[in-house]
């Protein structure tokens, strides 16, 4: 996702301090000496086969331009950009970002220093991943006829959608993704009819403040794999055990990209060993997924002075558990409506009940995966086109800001246009 030009380089070293006190991975350094000197990634290897996690830390503190993003290098002066707050609702982190914007298009993605819990860091998923979508665009609706789906009207797209919803009765399910705002899943509750679920498991806040991460001196992560999912929480992680000689057991029965930082990984059948070392220590935290929620409970019970961060599936889970939308059950209905916004890919058990679906409409940003099932596929702005809050994994409200204009119907102008069709 980025380049170096070693002859703007300054070595003001502001790139290897970013990457071992903010990141905590500790990839970048100096090869040579006097005027030979270059920064180099770990023992002078390309940067794609560094140890570097493309967090893209180094570009955004370089202030030559000697590390650049390749999406928006020479796009855009100071004077010819703007700039627009928002939030990452690609993990339940919920990390604060600064979108760079010309001629309507967002060109680069920062960090914001000034929110909170990400204090100007983000991992690659939220730095790159928008700005190398591949995926391709949907700006018109599409109908399914004779087996391919096809451009059609608005009028017709909707007309269809609603006789396929009202086909359904009481069977209709709503699926609601975590890149759903707040006020679109009461949107969805209130003006559609079913059930409603997430595509996630949905996870009830415990309180946890993301900032515990950089105060344990024993973190014992169950089953999440956060080199993966929930970046940001694993660079705490990484700080920690680097510099405040913190320590990490991993309990998973997989390996997962904490491994090489951790003092042990054992299989979650292996825990009491985890336990019989963090009972002594001062503050403990527990760190698990929805999927692991089970597992970490137990620990607790046997770790009173434990702390407990659970990191929800989607950017939005808690907010949507709120509202009343519940975990996804394959088995509740036979029809489904899919509002998948940007969702990079739908869950195995959601894929596999679409397959089954005798109805399948979707409002989403892209066809894929969604094109391989969907009966209608109606647009829907991305993040960086709407307005809303959500809800982070801490519990905390968090807004988003449009930074780019789009004529796009959202979820609620769908929901109530469907509406009225079904009256």
């Amino acid at each position: 996702f980025f380049a170096m030009d070693h002859n703007r380089c300054i070595l003001c070293r502001r790139c290897i301090r970013a990457c071992d006190e903010v990141v905590g991975n500790g990839t970048l350094g100096l090869k040579n000496r006097g005027a030979d000197t270059m920064i180099v990634a770990d023992l002078d290897v390309p940067f794609g086969e560094s140890s570097c996690v493309s967090c893209g830390t180094c570009l955004q503190v370089c202030p030559t331009g000697a590390l650049m993003d390749r999406a928006s290098a020479y796009l855009g002066a100071t004077a010819e950009v703007s700039r627009v707050k928002s939030r990452c609702m690609a993990c339940s982190v919920g990390c604060g970002v600064e979108l760079v914007v010309r001629g309507n298009h967002v060109i680069r993605v920062e960090g914001d220093w000034d929110a909170e819990p990400n204090k100007g860091l983000l991992c690659e998923i939220g730095r790159f991943h928008p700005l190398h979508e591949k995926r391709q665009r949907v700006r018109k609706p599409l109908v399914r006829r004779d087996g391919v789906l096809g451009e059609a009207s608005w009028e017709e797209a909707l007309q269809v959608a609603a006789q396929q919803i009202k086909a359904c009765g009481d069977r209709v399910c709503t699926v609601a993704s975590g890149f759903v705002t707040n006020e679109e899943a009461l949107a969805l509750v209130s003006g559609l009819p079913g059930s409603k679920v997430t595509m996630g498991a949905a996870l009830a806040p415990q309180g946890g403040a993301l900032d515990v991460l950089d105060e344990a001196d024993i973190y014992i992560v169950a089953g999440a794999n956060l080199a993966e999912n929930h970046q940001v929480a694993g660079f705490a992680i990484k700080r920690s055990v680097r510099h405040r000689g913190a320590r990490l057991i991993v309990l998973s029965d997989e390996p997962t990209g904490l491994d090489d930082w951790a003092l042990s990984r054992w299989t979650s059948a292996e825990a009491d060993r985890a336990i019989k070392i963090a009972a002594e220590a001062e503050l403990p935290v527990l760190i698990y997924d929805a999927a692991n929620a089970p597992l970490a409970r137990s620990l607790a019970e046997r770790l009173p002075r434990a702390r407990l961060l659970g990191l929800a599936d989607g950017g939005n889970s808690l907010g949507l558990a709120q509202v009343g939308i519940a975990s996804l059950n394959s088995q509740q209905a036979q029809g489904y409506l899919v509002v998948a916004g940007e969702q990079p890919y739908a869950p195995q058990g959601l894929m596999e009940a679409l397959e089954k679906a005798a109805v399948v409409v979707v409002q989403a940003s892209y066809r894929e995966p969604w094109d391989q099932t969907a009966d209608v596929i109606l647009p829907m702005p991305t993040t960086f086109e709407k307005e809303g809050s959500f809800v982070n994994t801490e519990g905390k409200a968090a807004s988003l800001h449009t930074a780019v204009n789009t004529a796009l119907p959202g979820v609620q102008e769908m929901v109530a246009d469907i509406g009225r069709l079904l009256r």
